[in-house]
């Protein structure tokens, strides 16, 4: 095995939540430390701390929920790597919400949508292409001037 390749192992303690000991769920992220969490593991939290669980830091004082914002990078990542998470959490979703009509059901699956991967049976095509960006400027110089030029120019 290749040394520069990390090991799936290495990598889980990284996907999981320090509050609930799952993988993330929405993962959500603390602005002023970069923490991360399940989004309704920290709501949870902040309802009775205003501090980062791992390192103490104090988020806003009197409305704490304007410190963590969505981390969908990591919400991806997680769901790239753990097999079938993404289909279990839609599946969760559609059994927590017995009534189809509710607006909170729409919401939740359009906010999970965002996150759609392949699953392990999905099968796809996949094409790579060579990119000369040597060529790419010659055209943009032929055809007048690249755009970055001609705003320099001016």
């Amino acid at each position: 095995m290749d040394r520069d390749r990390a090991r799936l192992s290495d990598l889980n303690a990284h996907l999981l939540c320090v509050l609930c000991g799952g993988y993330y769920i929405d993962a959500t992220t603390i602005c002023e430390c970069l923490h991360s969490f399940c989004r309704s593991c920290i709501v949870k939290h902040l309802e009775t701390s205003k501090f980062c669980p791992i390192c103490d830091v104090q988020l806003h004082k009197s409305k704490p929920l304007l410190s963590i914002r969505p981390d969908t990078t990591l919400q991806r990542l997680v769901y790239k790597v753990v097999p079938g998470l993404f289909q279990r959490e839609l599946q969760r979703r559609r059994q927590f919400y017995t009534n189809p009509e509710s607006p909170d059901f729409h919401r939740d699956i359009a906010r999970l949508a965002k996150y759609q991967s392949f699953s392990p049976e999905d099968s796809f095509s996949l094409s790579i292409e060579y990119y000369n960006s040597a060529r790419t400027n010659a055209e943009d110089k032929a055809q007048g001037g690249n755009s970055a030029e001609s705003a320099a120019g001016k």
